[in-house]
């Protein structure tokens, strides 16, 4: 099984290389994107109709260079959070400058904890707030060593995987109201080939922890939790778009602790890196498959598992148990 992993990694990884090649000379998807795009121009009133776009760590790496791009490609108000309450001002006042976008905040919020998590949405709630965009790009590397969260899962599958479940299930509300439809965006990642849903043990209390394959287990997670949600979506005609992506191979400080720079020859910049999430949030919705799986601006191909519906919809059910018994031992 592992042979085949490995296989189809490395023609995933080859494809990604060949359409950035073919994109070099055809052009950038991004700048094919001409106007109108899907969101409002001008300012709409009253002013709390303006679209809002949620980013998730977005306070460095990709998720930084994504609130960039959304922000300077329209008449959107973008609120990227993150784990760092002290340099909340900082990061809204170099943001506002770079982008020249008044409409821009910077909101606390900590994926490792549920009440951080309930807090953020209560906020979103109480502003009554139309969601028009959520991208779940917070993710982390796990360290070697199995570490756990105030709420008793695994550090890096609370960040990457349940507490963006906890997130969304919270603000589904909110986005339900957002016209045009909203789009829920998952950063997940090709690594997810790697992984594996263990639905008798999915917090590793049982299992020898591996940091890389812990990882992977919650990027897949992730990915079935882009398709279900989009097949419970689509039960309701409502009209919200759930999408994922693999951002690529990027020469981030999120290998930092593992990497050192001169390795990552060969890796995309920040700003590559950015790209399929920005196509994802600024593309008209006629252009994007419900569920589909992105790299490179295109639709990528996944692993056997994440196309399972039995598995995906296990996993849901199994997570939301999950949260309730935590919720309910606060």
């Amino acid at each position: 099984m592992i042979i085949f992993d490995a296989i189809l990694y490395a023609v995933c990884l080859l494809r990604e290389y060949i359409i950035r090649l073919v994109q070099f000379f055809i052009g950038d998807p991004l700048d094919r994107l001409s106007g109108p795009h899907w969101f409002y121009a001008p300012y709409p009133e009253p002013l709390n109709t303006i679209p809002v776009c949620i980013i998730t760590g977005g306070a460095h790496g990709i998720g930084w260079e994504t609130a960039l791009n959304v922000a300077r490609n329209g008449v959107i108000k973008v609120i990227i959070t993150t784990h760092n309450e002290k340099a909340l001002e900082d990061i809204k006042k170099e943001f506002s400058t770079v982008t020249a976008n008044p409409n821009v905040e910077v909101m606390p919020l900590d994926l490792t904890s549920f009440a951080s998590i309930k807090a953020f949405a209560q906020t979103i709630q109480d502003r009554d707030l139309r969601v028009n965009i959520l991208i779940h790009n917070s993710g982390i590397l796990p360290g070697k060593i199995r570490q756990v969260t105030e709420d008793g899962f695994e550090t890096s599958w609370q960040v990457n995987y349940v507490g963006p479940f906890l997130l969304n299930q919270l603000l589904l509300p909110n986005m339900k109201k957002a016209v045009p439809p909203a789009r829920i965006i998952a950063v997940s990642s090709v690594a997810h080939v790697f992984g594996h849903v263990d639905m008798t043990d999915l917090t590793y209390l049982r299992r020898p922890f591996n940091y890389t394959k812990a990882y992977a287990d919650a990027k897949l997670a992730l990915l079935l939790f882009s398709k279900e949600l989009q097949r419970r979506l689509d039960k309701e005609k409502g009209g919200v778009i759930s999408v994922s992506l693999h951002p690529g191979l990027v020469a981030s400080d999120f290998y930092d602790h593992y990497l050192p720079k001169n390795w990552l020859f060969g890796f995309k910049s920040v700003q590559s890196g950015a790209r399929t999430s920005t196509y994802l949030a600024l593309a008209p919705a006629s252009s994007l498959q419900k569920g589909g799986y992105y790299s490179e601006c295109v639709l990528a191909p996944h692993s056997f598992e994440a196309k399972d519906h039995v598995i995906s919809e296990l996993l849901w059910d199994e997570t939301e148990k999950l949260i309730n018994i935590k919720l309910a031992q606060k």
